[in-house]
């Protein structure tokens, strides 16, 4: 697929690999909506591509809601003439100190944001994307492909993205659509800063976890795009999960520097 003149739409789009991928979509002509809860970051992502050859706008929507899963569909299509490129970006983490002190409702939160907003953004896009022959890129993790232990709701609901898109990808081939995934390790985004443990460190604690971040060899944002884009334009990928990381892969259940 050549990405010059398609439409796109990039949930989780406001910051960190989404702002990437707007970024560079729309560097290379595309039409993208930039969907996300941030309305800021949203707004700001979408202006910084005035200059490029594509257009971007953006759309507040919560990946968890079907409705507006709808309505972001319908606008890609209001507003540009379709749909050929759906990027499941967005994603959270617990946050919690340890999966013990999780709320139920946090807990939820994780698992309605990173799997069900991607099948049921796929499953909102799948009209749109049929007519067009178009692509369903999910971001899933390597803590989808060899558990994190830091954070098990978060490695849960990324090894559920791995294995759906591997078995959609079969169902979606009579209806002329893709779907593939990158699997990153470590990258250079806020969500980092977020993950589980973190928030309860204490400030001694949260400086040294912030020094090991920094000396682990970090994946940029526009490494994962790279990725990205040639699963959009190898016509023929479809139900690849690609890893991407410099750590090596550990054990099951045992971690690298306490992230992977």
């Amino acid at each position: 697929m050549e990405i010059a003149g398609k439409v796109a739409i990039v949930t989780g789009g406001g910051s960190g690999i989404g702002e990437a991928m707007v970024r560079r979509l729309a560097s290379l002509g595309a039409k993208v909506l930039v969907a996300d809860v941030d309305d800021e970051g949203g707004r700001r992502v979408a202006e910084s591509v005035a200059e490029m050859p594509g257009v971007a706008s953006f759309l507040h929507v919560d990946v968890t809601s079907p409705a507006e899963l709808a309505e972001m569909v319908a606008q890609a299509q209001r507003r540009y003439g379709g749909l050929d490129i759906l990027h499941n970006n967005a994603g959270i983490t617990v946050g919690e100190g340890e999966f013990t002190e999780a709320s139920v409702l946090r807990i939820e939160a994780v698992v309605r944001t990173n799997l069900l907003g991607p099948i049921l953004g796929t499953q909102a896009a799948l009209g749109a994307l049929s007519k067009s022959r178009g692509v369903v890129l999910n971001t899933a993790s390597a803590s989808g492909i060899r558990a994190w232990v830091n954070d098990p709701v978060y490695s849960a609901t990324k090894a559920g993205v791995v294995f759906f898109t591997q078995a959609a990808a079969e169902q979606f081939k009579p209806l002329g659509v893709r779907i593939n995934a990158v699997c990153p390790g470590v990258v250079r985004t806020p969500l980092v800063q977020k993950s589980a443990r973190v928030q309860a460190m204490s400030d001694d604690e949260r400086s040294q976890f912030e020094a090991m971040i920094r000396a682990l060899p970090l994946i940029e944002p526009n490494e994962v795009v790279d990725v990205l884009v040639d699963q959009i334009t190898n016509d023929d990928l479809t139900g690849e999960t690609r890893l991407l990381s410099r750590q090596p892969m550990p054990a099951e259940g045992v971690t690298i520097g306490g992230v992977i």
